[in-house]
């Protein structure tokens, strides 16, 4: 690394061809757990081997740390230079893996930034490394990622996000809110129930943003934070089906649940808990999930889906039919009621094919007994 640094620094006109790419061997760790580290420091030092017998007069190898490296190229113009180095280097890496008689199997990842970041010195080299190696990595193994600069400022965005999210809910999840959007049986016209929406307003330093569900609750997913998050909903929504159901007796309000709960959040207890403590009966409470949430039919799905049954909490799948396998699941779950995604109930009045297929499903779902609700439906017609 200190190599690395001083060669950088000792450059006399500035950096204006050239890249940088940061490599990274895929899954080290499992070779110094299967085998030690001294096999481990060995497959290090014949990486390091197979690296230099591809590189070319001008380019130079560095060992950052652990298992990365840093080849340097001053002179290249095009990024394709980068892709065939890097081909090179699998194809040596696999050379070794066959003589080594498969002993290990591994692959290497590498981030490509242009050498004319040197001029933002060192340490926001190295953050850009970092970025675009990790970038590379969760491409899946093997890969080779491009610094782009809007990937990065939306990598930092999430960081800002992540950070507000975490203060928020520190806080007794302030600038949380719950929207409800009405749901209208068809037949009588009247609102039956509502279905609870997560919003979240973020507090910065220039005053408040709302930020779309599509961008913090995948990131309350990562974080874990949705446990949280969701609780505070699923309370909310029982509270709030309580005062309504003052003038509409039979009210029922829906919640979504993500696979992440149901696997760290003891989910099932929560929404018991909030159906006694709210005293609503049990059938009051619809959990709503996507398709595409339990596509694993796990242990700890399955188990969550008895309590939720045993207790008569409805289960709604929600966007379906843009999931793989929507019909194996009404045989295979115990499901109350499907709901049809607005992208083929909005185009019902201009598409035959869409008012058709959503017949079909209807006439599917009523033969086994399942309501149906519809989504984004906003015209009489």
């Amino acid at each position: 690394g200190m190599e690395f640094c001083a060669y950088l620094r000792s450059q006399k006109k500035p950096v204006t061809t050239g890249f940088l790419m940061h490599i990274g061997i895929d899954d080290f760790a499992t070779v110094n757990e299967t085998h030690g580290s001294n096999y481990g420091d060995y497959v290090l030092k014949s990486v390091a081997d197979c690296m230099k017998e591809c590189l070319s007069g001008n380019q130079r190898l560095y060992h950052l740390v652990a298992d990365q490296y840093v080849i340097v190229d001053l002179d290249s113009t095009s990024m394709d230079d980068a892709i065939q180095l890097k081909k090179k280097i699998g194809e040596k890496i696999d050379e070794f893996i066959i003589s080594e008689k498969y002993e290990v199997v591994f692959s290497a990842s590498a981030g490509v930034i242009d050498a004319s970041t040197v001029a933002e010195g060192y340490e926001e080299c190295r953050k850009k490394f970092e970025f675009s190696l990790k970038k590379a990595k969760r491409m899946g193994k093997n890969n080779i990622y491009f610094y782009r600069q809007e990937d990065y400022e939306k990598f930092q965005r999430n960081g800002r996000i992540i950070s507000a999210l975490r203060s928020s809910i520190a806080n007794g999840c302030e600038g949380f809110e719950v929207y409800y959007q009405p749901i209208v049986d068809c037949v009588s016209g009247r609102v039956i129930g509502a279905e609870a929406l997560m919003r979240y307003t973020m507090v910065t330093e220039e005053g408040k943003e709302w930020l779309s569900p599509v961008e913090f609750i995948p990131l309350l997913e990562k974080t874990g934070l949705i446990i949280p998050a969701g609780r505070f909903v699923l309370d909310e929504a029982a509270k709030m089906c309580r005062e309504i159901q003052q003038y509409i007796p039979e009210f029922s309000v829906n919640v979504n649940i993500s696979c992440y709960q149901i696997e760290h959040g003891k989910i099932a207890d929560k929404i018991l808990t909030a159906v006694r403590d709210n005293g609503l009966t049990p059938d009051r409470i619809c959990i709503e999930m996507t398709e595409s949430g339990f596509m694993d039919m796990t242990p700890v799905f399955c188990k969550f889906r008895k309590v939720l049954e045993e207790n008569g909490i409805q289960f709604v799948i929600d966007d379906f039919g843009t999931g793989y396998s929507s019909l194996s699941y009404l045989k295979s779950i115990e499901i109350d009621e499907v709901k049809i995604d607005r992208c083929f109930v909005r185009q019902i009045q201009n598409s035959a094919y869409n008012y058709q297929l959503l017949r079909n499903v209807i006439e599917l779902a009523h033969s086994v007994h399942i309501r149906v609700c519809c989504e984004g439906v906003e015209k009489e017609e």
